[in-house]
Order: C-alpha cells, then structure tokens, then sequence
C-alpha cells in the first residue's frame, strides 16, 4: 500500500493526515510512503504546522514503512528533524525533494541525537531536487538517522558531492544530475558500479562536458557497467565524447543511453561501430 497526502484544503488535509496516522489498520498495510507538503507563510497554516509534522513522523515510524518520499517545504530546521525521530528501522529507500525555508547557517552540531537504537542502513539515497548544499551538514551528523555504509543507490542532483562521499564500494548505481559536482570524481573507486548516469552539458547549473568527460576517463578497465546514459546535446563534445568511450573497455556494457537531438550512430560513430551495435539501444531525443 502506498499512501500519498490529499491535495485538498489544508485544514481539511492536516485533520485526515492526523486520523490516518492514528489508524491502527495503518501499520500493518504502508509500504510506500510519500507526501507532498508545500510550506505556505500564512498565520492559519503556521498554526497547524506542527500537527503535520507529527503526523508525518508517526507515518515514518510505522514499522511496515520501506520506501520515503518527500516533496516537502519546512518552515525550520527543527521541523525537519522532528520527523526523523524514532523512525521505522524498515526504511531502505529515502527520496528527498523540493526542501526549502531552511537557515543556512544552522548550527548541526547543536542538533539533538535522535532517539533511535541504531542507525537505519539505506538502500537507496535520492537527492533529488534537494537543496543539498544545506542538507550537507545533516547528512554528516548525528541527527542523520541514517547509515550509508551498505549504500547501493545514489542519486545527486545538486552541489558539492565532493564534500559528501559515502561508501564508495558498495554502490551499484550511480547518478550524477545538474551541478551535482565542484570536480571530477574517480570512478575507480567504484569497484562495484553497474548503472552510470551523468550529464555533459553546457547549461547554467549543469556539469560541463569537460568534467564529465574527465569523470568517464577515470573507468577502470575491469569496471562491471552494464549500464551506460549519458545527455550530452551540444555537438561540438560529440567527437571527444566518441573517442573516449571508444578507447574505455567496457566488457560487461550491454544498455546505452544517450539523450541527445542527434541519432547515436551519428554522434557517436566510433563506438557505435565497436561496442554498441549489438546491444539494447535506448536512444532519447530531446523534446
């Protein structure tokens, strides 16, 4: 069972979501949760605030509870940890998007230790959309209830992944979106790397080609990607994107992806002709 926050009024909405998350046939049936908490500045909707964000802490303690997601807006910091606390030893798979109204200059350290046994061990981390340059700190202090260090799935939409690195040795799935590095991170300390997304663009808040092509150069030879996307849609990366990968072993490839205007087999000839015309092509046009 999956349970989504109705979009309706939000007096309405926050009565629901409190007699939801006091159900006793709740706990036996949610296993997806995700809720969509928009953070609006009125003086009714303040009032009520901390009723939902209890609601949504006794969703996140529901013992059943495997998969989070959040598209929330949260007046304060102390808020966003309230949640947190004592949630479900179940959870593997965290989704945070859309995380605003949160003071920059927060004092982490001064944060209080959750009450929690232990740290819950993630799956799956998606930062998608975050604002991660502040949700860093969290993600590095004891009010993080989380452990990383079995983390298979990383998905990093936003700055300063360099000052954030979890273990390296157990992701399996890498996802690199938007401005999500200040500089080219070593793929070969990814010994266990299948799944490889990244971005080579020219855009405002998007990686540049140089980077990611400095990114790529790093694959070791012995890498296991059999999963490779890369959008790149400027034409003047296309040859220097080919000659790479051409040159980069990739013996357990067997999906591409490449999101680009221009056909696969045209801008990237050269690997097309050595490793990619026997294989699953997904070839995404932009629209």
């Amino acid at each position: 069972m999956a349970f989504k926050s109705p979009k309706v009024d939000p007096n309405v909405r926050i009565w629901r979501f409190m007699e939801l998350s006091r159900s006793p046939y709740i706990f036996s049936l949610v296993l997806r949760l995700e809720i969509t908490l928009n953070y609006l500045e009125s003086d009714q909707f303040l009032m009520a605030i901390t009723r939902e964000m209890i609601a949504i802490q006794a969703f996140l303690r529901l013992p059943t509870v495997q998969f989070v997601k959040l598209y929330c807006c949260f007046p304060d910091i102390s808020a966003f940890l309230q949640i947190w606390d004592g949630c479900s030893e179940s959870i593997s798979d965290v989704m945070l998007a859309v995380l605003t109204g949160i003071d920059s200059d927060y004092d982490w350290e001064s944060s209080a230790v959750l009450e929690i046994p232990r740290k819950v061990r993630l799956d799956t981390l998606d930062l998608a959309h975050s604002e991660f340059r502040i949700l860093l700190p969290w993600l590095t202090t004891d009010a993080f209830p989380f452990d990383l260090s079995n983390l298979t799935t990383l998905r990093v939409y936003q700055p300063h992944w360099n000052t954030f690195f979890p273990s390296s040795t157990t992701i399996k799935r890498l996802e690199l979106k938007g401005d999500a590095v200040q500089g080219p991170i070593d793929l070969s300390l990814f010994p266990h790397l299948q799944h490889l997304e990244l971005q080579a663009l020219r855009w405002p808040n998007h990686q540049n080609p140089e980077m990611a092509l400095r990114m790529l150069a790093t694959i070791p030879a012995d890498n296991q990607i059999s999963h490779l996307k890369i959008d790149c849609r400027s034409a003047d990366v296309f040859a220097s994107l080919d000659d790479l990968l051409s040159a980069i072993a990739l013996p357990q490839l067997n999906q591409f992806e490449l999101v680009s205007e221009e056909d696969v087999k045209q801008a990237l000839p050269k690997l097309y002709a050595q490793k990619l015309s026997h294989l699953v092509m997904l070839d995404e046009r932009s629209v």
